[in-house]
């Protein structure tokens, strides 16, 4: 929040000793009142907790993903968003474990490939979904894919590496990650692809 100035009002603490339904219904209340306050829909959502493969632990699961990305969508033309518009192409980060992987190829069947699919349904066709393959740090964790909506209307099949496992370039993003000093762990999501690997080819040796 410091990096990217973002003020208190955009940050919600979840009560996790509530339901996981009244946690969603938490989630949901929040961005509606701060939409209203602002005039600005959502173009980003940054998620720090819990992950599974199936949900994430403040009440987003594989059962109401479809609901939610309809709701984020609806906020957006509420707000005079439309087709074209810079809505159809929301940012989500799942800092949370294990939610970019899934039983098919590249965590196809996950959420995070399921929550992009939803994202798609709704209109958002050009959404980003960040998520961990495995159980780990919630910054550190460098098992990071992202699913892209690409302007499908439908979704796709998996997810992609940011930096492949076993790769010569993996070891640098693994021990940037590491460094409490780097900000690439809070910045990543919002580079391209050859942006973030320019950023790790030109590190310090």
């Amino acid at each position: 929040m410091s990096l990217w100035k973002i003020p208190g009002a955009n940050h919600l603490k979840v009560n996790l000793g509530t339901s996981e339904l009244t946690r969603y219904q938490a989630l949901k209340k929040f961005i509606t009142e701060r939409t209203q306050a602002t005039g600005k829909a959502p173009t980003s959502l940054v998620f720090f907790c819990h992950g599974l493969k199936n949900k994430i632990q403040l009440g987003i699961n594989l059962t109401n993903a479809r609901e939610f990305s309809k709701f984020i969508a609806d906020l957006h033309t509420q707000q005079g968003g439309g087709l074209g518009s810079s809505f159809i192409s929301p940012v989500v980060v799942l800092y949370a474990c294990s939610t970019g992987s899934g039983p098919g190829v590249g965590g196809d069947g996950g959420f995070a490939d399921k929550f992009r699919d939803a994202l798609c349904e709704a209109g958002l066709t050009e959404c980003r979904v960040y998520g961990h393959e495995t159980s780990g740090h919630t910054v550190r964790n460098p098992r990071k894919r992202v699913f892209e909506g690409r302007g499908s209307t439908i979704g796709g099949t998996g997810g992609t590496w940011l930096i492949a496992p076993g790769t010569p370039m993996f070891r640098t993003w693994q021990r940037e990650l590491a460094k409490p000093s780097s900000s690439l762990r809070y910045r990543y999501a919002y580079l391209t692809l050859a942006g973030l690997h320019y950023e790790l080819v030109t590190l310090p040796k």
